[in-house]
């Protein structure tokens, strides 16, 4: 496999440690929200899409052929939609009540991006074919 290809693989399982960490609290209703657990603020558990579309990026990774990496980029634009409507959503004030922020919020976001861009530089190898 290619560097990027790794890179990929690095970044999906930082997204996937984001998910599990604290993203926001709100300390004046001593509230913490992670990935999985974001049921105080009625949104569920939006890291569960998160899981679900890394494994399918992975999936279509380890295929390695031109139509998998097509399909993975694909998958891993729509996790970045998917990171932005949560960083967006959850992020918000509501009733003059800002959450804080944290870093593996931040990771989330990030990690989100960087799996698209090492998807997009990381091509295939040249002895597979279609």
């Amino acid at each position: 496999m290619r560097l990027f290809n790794w890179l990929s693989i690095l970044f999906l399982a930082v997204l996937l440690f984001a998910c599990a960490n604290t993203w926001i609290t709100i300390p004046s209703k001593n509230i913490t929200v992670t990935g999985f657990d974001a049921t105080a603020i009625d949104f569920g558990k939006p890291g569960l899409m998160h899981v679900f579309l890394c494994v399918l990026i992975l999936v279509f990774l380890m295929i390695g052929k031109i139509w998998s990496k097509r399909t993975a980029f694909f998958i891993s634009a729509f996790n970045i939609a998917w990171a932005i409507r949560n960083f967006i959503a959850m992020s918000a004030c509501q009733a003059g009540v800002c959450p804080e922020k944290h870093f593996w919020f931040y990771m989330m976001l990030f990690s989100a991006f960087a799996i698209t861009i090492t998807i997009l530089f990381g091509g295939v190898e040249s002895n597979s074919s279609d």
